[in-house]
This record gives C-alpha cells, structure tokens and sequence, in this order.
C-alpha cells in the first residue's frame, strides 16, 4: 500500500489571504522610505514581498509578508522604474517588515494566539 504525502516538498498550502491587512496600510506611512519615497500617506498600499519563493508567477504571497509603502517605494520594490531599480537591500526590506507588523498587532489586524 502507498502512502501520498500531502506535507511534502513538492505540497502547497494555499497562501493566506486576510483582507484587514491589506485595507489596514490605508492612511499609513510609508515603511520602506527608500530616497524615491514620496512621503504622502495617501498611496500608501500593502506591498508584497515576491522573495525568496514566496509566490509564484501571477501570484501573492501571504498577507503577512508585505510591508506598508508608497506608491514610489512600491514601484521601487517591485522593480518597475530603471530609476529606482536596485534602491531597495534586504535591510531597508526587514525593517520596513518588522514595522509593519509592530503596526498591525498594535491595530489588532493580527492577534496573538495561545502562548503570546
């Protein structure tokens, strides 16, 4: 008898969509601040991190992984502009990652569970 392995190398779970994250970069500033940065909180959005194997093509990642940014830090993040291509290292990433999720446990759009 065979057994199949549905926790395996080759099994993926589905990424978690959690749309409070998303609406929660709304109004934010932006945690990137890269030197393109704009500084207007209004196009601040939830930017996605495409790292490290999180997505695939034409995918998201899960919707803990992004940071808050404008929409020029975006731009630069996603690689979009020659101009801003190559501004962003992993440093800048990190800190705008652990920011952002000091932001959202503080606004409650991710709650500890048992353990805390």
């Amino acid at each position: 008898m065979s057994l199949i392995r549905i926790d395996g190398p080759n099994f993926r779970r589905p990424n978690l969509v959690h749309k409070p994250a998303r609406a929660n970069a709304k109004g934010q500033p932006c945690e990137l601040m890269l030197p393109c940065c704009n500084g207007d909180w209004t196009t601040t959005v939830f930017a996605h991190l495409r790292l490290f194997g999180a997505a695939g093509m034409a995918e998201k990642p899960d919707d803990w992984f992004g940071v808050f940014a404008c929409s020029c830090c975006h731009d630069a993040l996603d690689r979009r502009d020659a101009m801003t291509s190559g501004l962003c290292s992993f440093e800048d990433i990190l800190r705008a990652l652990h920011r952002t999720l000091k932001t959202q446990f503080a606004d409650r759009v991710w709650i500890p569970g048992p353990g805390k």
